[in-house]
């Protein structure tokens, strides 16, 4: 399939912008990891209940699930739309769906560092991260669906 110039250099962009997303997953994941590992966290001082880490994971699942959903309700271009609209429709959703998913596994993350349980957070991060990945930005997304 051919490719225009402006659709490779979009995809060039996105790729970077969502492999920053995914890498400040990964690289906070590992921040917390090492606390919770080295015992520097949750701090001995911070008397937090486990709701609170309950409470972050819950919102880290509302994100991860409305991550999948606001794309549905951007309105896809025609099919005779040009390739600047299939261009923003694509950024806009790609861009939306990511950071939600970053925000779902950041929030999980901070509930785990701050309480010391992991196993909600794992879930999460891990759901984001599968998520991402699945999600990708790629040529076919680029299809504009709207009424012709």
């Amino acid at each position: 399939m051919h490719q225009s110039e402006a659709v490779q250099a979009h995809l060039r962009q996105l790729t970077l912008i969502c492999f920053a997303l995914l890498s400040g997953v990964l690289l906070f994941s590992g921040v917390v990891w090492f606390l919770l590992a080295s015992g520097n966290a949750p701090p001995e001082d911070l008397d937090l209940s486990p709701w609170v880490g309950t409470l972050l994971n819950g919102i880290g699942l509302v994100a991860l699930v409305w991550a999948h959903f606001p794309p549905k309700h951007l309105r896809a271009p025609s099919r005779d739309a040009s390739e600047e609209d299939l261009i923003a429709w694509h950024k806009q959703k790609t861009l939306i769906g990511f950071s939600l998913r970053e925000g779902a596994a950041l929030f999980a993350l901070v509930g785990a560092q701050l309480t010391g349980k992991v196993v909600g957070a794992i879930a999460i991060v891990g759901w984001a991260i599968i998520a991402m990945i699945l999600s990708w930005p790629r040529a076919e997304q680029l299809q504009g669906g709207g009424p012709g």
